[in-house]
């Protein structure tokens, strides 16, 4: 279900099932302690891309999304490690195609997997649990 708001009327609509086009990547902390790490700082990394129409983010989370303006800045910064370096740390940020907004195709990426669970904890647990499950099919990098 989208929403979409009039803020002439300041009244919701809703339409349900209405696809829409969006710029929008979702992106991970992939390294970096997300405690210290400002909006303003990932703001900083992506707008070198172009302008950034929105960008959710808050200290201390490790997942959140960007929305750009283009789509050609949208194709550029898909699927990246971006690194970013502050006077307060080193991170680096994975980014990746919003999959509530984006036609998964039929045959998935052979580079991507979307976990979902509400059991999985919410440290940095989740990614040693993670790591030493598919460490039995091969090489893994987080």
């Amino acid at each position: 279900m989208v929403y979409f708001t009039n803020p002439a009327s300041r009244t919701k609509q809703i339409y349900a099932n209405t696809p829409r086009e969006s710029n929008r990547l979702m992106f991970t902390l992939h390294s970096g302690s997300p405690a210290i790490l400002k909006k303003h700082n990932v703001l900083q990394a992506f707008l070198c891309f172009s302008d950034v129409s929105c960008l959710f983010y808050k200290t201390g989370i490790t997942f959140s999304w960007v929305e750009f303006r283009s789509a050609d800045a949208y194709a550029k910064a898909s699927n990246l490690l971006l690194p970013m370096t502050t006077s307060t740390g080193v991170w680096e940020l994975h980014t990746f195609k919003d999959f509530n907004m984006a036609k998964i195709p039929k045959d998935p990426f052979p580079h991507q997997i979307l976990l979902e669970s509400n059991e999985m904890p919410t440290s940095l647990e989740n990614l040693i649990i993670v790591k030493d499950f598919f460490k039995k099919f091969g090489e893994v990098h987080l």
